[in-house]
């Protein structure tokens, strides 16, 4: 469809994330060029995340509740939706 329109490309943005499955908990393990990897929880309750959490020896209290891409600008100063190739191999 995009290449229909003539439309060009945006920006080129890797990841790298391994999924597991545990309980009614989806574990999410991140990694973002330049940013170090993390872990991400989604579940049906904020008690069954914590509940997850303290089971993975994960301290609750540095939780974050923001999306991936504020984080990296938020805390790494790092602006992937201005960088063409956000990519491991162009951001060493």
């Amino acid at each position: 469809f995009l290449k229909e329109t003539n439309a060009g490309k945006m920006r080129i943005q890797q990841k790298k994330r391994h999924i597991f499955e545990l309980d009614d908990i989806t574990i999410d393990i991140d990694t973002w060029p330049q940013v170090p990897t993390y872990v991400e929880l989604e579940g049906p309750s904020e008690n069954t995340l914590k509940d997850m959490a303290q089971k993975l020896g994960l301290s609750w209290k540095y939780a974050i509740f923001e999306n991936a891409l504020r984080v990296i600008e938020k805390y790494y100063n790092i602006f992937p939706r201005s960088i063409k190739k956000y990519t491991f191999d162009d951001t060493k």
